[in-house]
């Protein structure tokens, strides 16, 4: 799956030209009815920029995207709700368009909820009749992905899934756990043994050894990824333990350095990811859903050191998600001790 290559600048801007032109009785070779438009636009960006919960919002429907592109099981996805639309009954359009294998297709609205035992999604019931409507005259299923902030999870839910509450209708993040069908966009559970360790060693060349100060610099030689322990020798092994390593949720413990007997040569430098309440031996933990992975590395990439979104694409590779852990994964070879599910929705 590619990126269809568009122009945005050219014909958007055009068409929001013409909507000012029209609005306004101007033609659109007017001078003034682009000061206009630059006018406008600025406004409106600024708005958005200025609004800490818009912001949010927003990014979290680029993340969904490339959510859905880095899994690999859509055929197609595209964004929904531009462009204009004339019908005989209010609609809203919903955010994407996502065609999956077999002819199915999902008309997805992206929400985002907070991630205690109390939250939820509350959709008022005009907009969710509006949405609702929408599919069925454009011939799709309607659901509604959320991402749970604090918790950095994905689930997709059908709109049967909700329940009146008075005038909106509701989903509580429980339910929509039990009831979360990102496994259809391709989205698996990883489980590995913990730690995971990086080490870092240096090249014995060079110089490593720490002044009299305690300070010190070495020259990279090799990296070494583990998992519990033993070295991890297999290229995707390695790729994985990297990904769950930097992304994985996991506390971050080191650096830790390894002196030679003099105290002062740099034998490697060594980290470790760890659970919350790691003990040794204490077997497979979850590590989360690879959705959950992706969110954080689009976190990471996209927020400032305050925690606001600077940011709102990355270049997604259709399928890199699911290559990670395929089905040709070398689960009794493979220095990374792993275990992977599916997790099928509860009706």
């Amino acid at each position: 799956m590619k990126r269809i290559p568009r122009d945005p600048a050219r014909w958007e801007a055009l068409q929001w030209l013409a909507d000012i032109c029209h609005l306004e009785g101007r033609a659109i070779n007017d001078p003034a009815a682009l000061s206009a438009l630059v006018g406008v636009v600025k406004s409106r960006v600024a708005e958005v920029l200025g609004d800490p919960e818009r912001m949010p919002g927003i990014a979290h429907e680029t993340m969904f995207e490339n959510v859905v592109i880095e899994l690999g099981i859509a055929e197609f996805i595209k964004r929904e709700d531009s462009g204009e639309i004339t019908a005989a009954s209010p609609v809203q359009p919903p955010d994407y368009r996502i065609a999956l294998p077999g002819g199915r297709c999902l008309l997805v609205e992206v929400k985002t909820a907070k991630s205690d035992r109390h939250s939820g999604i509350r959709i008022p019931e005009k907009e969710f009749g509006r949405l609702a409507e929408y599919a069925r005259l454009a011939g799709g299923e309607l659901w509604f992905a959320t991402f749970w902030e604090g918790l950095d999870v994905w689930t997709l839910t059908m709109a049967d899934d909700f329940h009146e509450e008075g005038t909106y209708l509701k989903l509580d993040m429980t339910e929509a756990m039990k009831r979360n069908a990102m496994t259809d966009l391709g989205d698996v559970w990883v489980f590995t043994v913990p730690p995971i360790g990086l080490r870092l060693v240096p090249d014995a060349t060079r110089p490593r050894q720490l002044d009299a100060s305690g300070a010190g610099a070495y020259t990279i030689a090799s990296v070494e990824l583990a998992c519990d322990g033993r070295v991890i020798q297999d290229k995707v092994g390695k790729n994985l333990a990297f990904f769950i390593f930097l992304f994985g949720g996991w506390n971050h413990v080191g650096p830790t350095p390894q002196l030679a007997e003099d105290g002062r040569t740099i034998v490697h430098m060594d980290w470790r990811a760890e659970p919350d309440d790691f003990m040794e031996s204490n077997g497979k933990r979850g590590v989360g859903q690879l959705s959950s992975m992706y969110a954080r590395m689009f976190r990471a990439f996209t927020m400032d050191d305050d925690g606001k979104y600077v940011r709102l694409r990355l270049n997604p590779s259709h399928g890199r998600l699911r290559r990670l852990v395929s089905p040709n994964f070398p689960f009794q070879q493979s220095g990374l001790r792993l275990w992977v599910f599916d997790q099928q929705p509860n009706r």
